[in-house]
């Protein structure tokens, strides 16, 4: 009877340790066999340069190597054409699985916009660092004398002044007037009595010099509007009555400052 319990036991561990056999056999040949032979364990594609090639052209190189790509980000540079890849992952030289998708960086078309930022009454360099920060590029520098030697006097597109907080494209040139400082010839202080601003002002450029304050005074003489007072001061007959080019004259005007009458708070709704 032990006998026949001993035979029994021994054939229940060889089927047991058959099984098991099978089972690791099975195991090791999915491992390491089918498994890398269905995924290609340790093949890839090497992935292309992308990167200055235009999105068009990597679609077509993209399709070539059995990938796929698609576009993450988009930023405007000023010197790239539109289109040009300009980052891309994985990079270049990178091996991927096929069908493995890669994500690029390109230049956009449209310029995003951006205020224009005050710059009359910096330095130079300030004015250029400022300028970068903003995306905008710096166009030419017109020195003209004046009083505030290596400041910025005026900002402009072309030839036409901008204000700041104006909304302007990136990549936009801007030109900057600087003061190198008073010139060595002498004039007579023209006349300024009985102009209005926008003569006055043009009667300064002509003569190379700048307004400085403008003050409005309701209680000024003469008409509405028009200059009765001016520093330095024009003397009649006076030939010592002289003042440097690039040099400053602030003017006084009769009446209330329009700019103030204009604003919100005194306009009907």
């Amino acid at each position: 009877m032990g006998t026949k319990k001993s035979v029994g036991f021994k054939q229940l561990f060889i089927h047991l340790l058959i099984i098991s056999a099978t089972a690791c056999a099975i195991l090791i040949g999915f491992f390491y066999y089918y498994l890398p032979e269905f995924t290609h364990h340790g093949e890839g594609i090497e992935v292309p340069k992308l990167v200055g090639t235009s999105y068009e052209d990597a679609q077509t190189l993209i399709r070539k190597n059995k990938l796929k790509i698609k576009i993450f980000d988009s930023a405007y540079y000023p010197t790239v054409k539109p289109h040009i890849i300009q980052n891309q992952f994985p990079e270049a030289g990178e091996k991927v699985k096929q069908s493995r998708t890669i994500y690029v960086s390109v230049a956009s078309l449209t310029p995003p916009r951006v205020r224009m930022p005050k710059l009359i009454g910096y330095s130079l360099k300030a004015a250029q660092m400022s300028l970068e920060s903003y995306g905008l590029l710096q166009g030419r520098i017109i020195y003209i004398p004046s009083a505030t030697e290596g400041a910025v006097l005026k900002q402009m597109v072309g030839s036409s002044p901008i204000l700041p907080d104006v909304w302007v494209k990136k990549g936009t040139k801007i030109n900057l007037v600087v003061g190198n400082g008073l010139g060595s010839e002498n004039m007579f202080i023209p006349d300024l009595s009985g102009l209005n601003l926008v003569e006055a002002r043009d009667i300064l450029s002509v003569n190379g010099l700048e307004l400085g304050a403008v003050v409005y005074d309701a209680n000024g003489t003469g008409q509405i509007g028009t200059v009765y007072k001016q520093k330095p001061e024009y003397i009649s007959g006076d030939t010592t009555n002289t003042i440097k080019t690039g040099d400053v004259i602030d003017i006084w005007i009769n009446g209330e400052n329009p700019q103030q009458i204009l604003t919100p708070a005194n306009t009907a709704p």
